[in-house]
């Protein structure tokens, strides 16, 4: 929380990190895209914690089934090691080989909710065979094992609590029934439910510091990544992101579309009114193709100039139709003039559309050559439209320009 405070959340750019921020997030939860991202990328990045975690409870439990006899002796001390080394240690046993496995990482945070639940509650049974012996102590174990699974890096706060309150529950509700004396149920409830409020209360500030930093992290990220002017993606995360997901449609057999969006006679119109109008006539026109382009995966930049770049992955024909409509609307609905221009009094754009199903036998320079085709046919026939391509892509020659007016 120390580094929100710090931050200055209303000098902070408009974008999705930025708003998670200023929103808040006192229940531990972001919006759907970003939760799943951070809990992807924390339980991922935590591999290597996770089996050391894994191996140091193994080392406690067969530790603590060797001291146990310090306090311990007889029936009571047979029962408890029963518990820790045939059903506690096969457990962690299992745990850590299964840490080193795809399968078992993919199922991680269920399958830790059910081990730690056991382990917690194969504690309570010791505890409370204890109790019914006579011995009035509560187990180091026992507590030491309520603060652990809140540090257990595979866990989230929630779900810590979540697994200590059926410990809790499991210990209560059997010290009711066996008759434990009142004194010792107290007692041990007592002592319980405060090594929840410490682990608790410091799970909690550490899962906020971690949500904190992991969006001043995308934030920052963000902020390398987009125009300096116009606030959207730099020509460099064009690059990067086309690259990727060219790749990511080959594998997944899905469409890609590419917008490439021109201000018509942008030169004119710096020309006529001056670079400062020229300034907020370039970020008047990236917001609106940041706002009309909303879909999660559609990706907007700057590609150069008064250029701009819009990059879709698994678009409908419809959905690319639609949306190149979209933008010319919105355009025209900022009305902002231009008389310098010879087709309209008001500012335009020409749009070039590739639409095309990425394969191994064509590259993605030759996908962003369709659209510049397109383009160019757009300036070529009168400006203010857009020019749709999709078959010529099987014919067009990678490298092969045709030379275009460009202003």
């Amino acid at each position: 929380m120390a580094a929100q405070r710090n931050l200055n959340l209303k000098d902070l750019p408009d974008s999705p990190a930025a708003a998670e921020l200023r929103r808040g997030f006192p229940w531990l939860r972001f919006e759907p895209a970003f939760e799943a991202q951070f809990r992807a990328l924390t339980v991922s990045e935590r591999q290597a914690e996770i089996r050391a975690g894994i191996a140091l409870a193994l080392a406690l439990a067969l530790a603590f089934s060797f001291l146990d006899r310090l306090i311990l002796a007889g029936e009571v001390l047979a029962f408890v090691n029963r518990i820790e080394r045939w059903v506690i240690a096969p457990i962690l046993v299992i745990a850590l080989a299964g840490a080193h496995t795809r399968l078992a990482r993919r199922n991680l945070r269920p399958v830790s909710r059910l081990a730690a639940a056991a382990i917690g509650l194969g504690m309570v049974a010791c505890q409370l065979a204890i109790f019914e012996a006579g011995t009035h102590l509560i187990l180091p174990s026992l507590v030491l094992t309520v603060l652990y699974i809140y540090f257990f890096p595979a866990f989230f706060f929630f779900e810590a609590a979540l697994v200590n309150g059926v410990i809790l529950a499991g210990y209560l509700a059997a010290a009711w029934q066996l008759d434990v004396a009142g004194a010792f149920l107290v007692y041990g409830g007592f002592a319980l439910m405060f090594t929840n409020m410490i682990g608790g209360s410091v799970s909690y500030a550490f899962e906020t510091a971690r949500r904190t930093s992991f969006l001043e992290s995308l934030l920052l990220n963000e902020l390398v990544a987009n125009d300096g002017l116009t606030g959207i993606h730099n020509r460099r995360m064009f690059d990067e992101h086309i690259s990727v997901t060219w790749q990511q449609a080959i594998r997944e057999k899905q469409h890609m579309a590419l917008l490439l969006v021109d201000i018509d006679y942008f030169k004119l119109y710096n020309d006529h009114y001056g670079h400062q109008k020229g300034d907020e006539c370039l970020r008047a026109v990236a917001a609106t193709l940041r706002r009309s382009a909303r879909r999660p995966l559609d990706f907007t930049a700057r590609y150069g100039g008064e250029e701009f770049a819009v990059v879709l992955y698994s678009p409908t024909r419809h959905y690319v139709a639609e949306l190149t409509a979209i933008i010319q609307q919105a355009i025209a609905a900022l009305a902002i003039p231009h008389a310098a221009s010879t087709c309209s009094a008001n500012l335009t754009v020409s749009i070039g559309v590739a639409y095309v199903q990425p394969g191994t036998q064509r590259t993605v320079q030759g996908f962003i050559q369709l659209a510049d085709e397109a383009l160019y046919e757009a300036k070529d026939q009168g400006r203010n439209c857009v020019r749709f391509m999709e078959e010529e892509y099987s014919t067009m020659h990678t490298g092969a320009f045709r030379s275009a007016p460009r202003s």
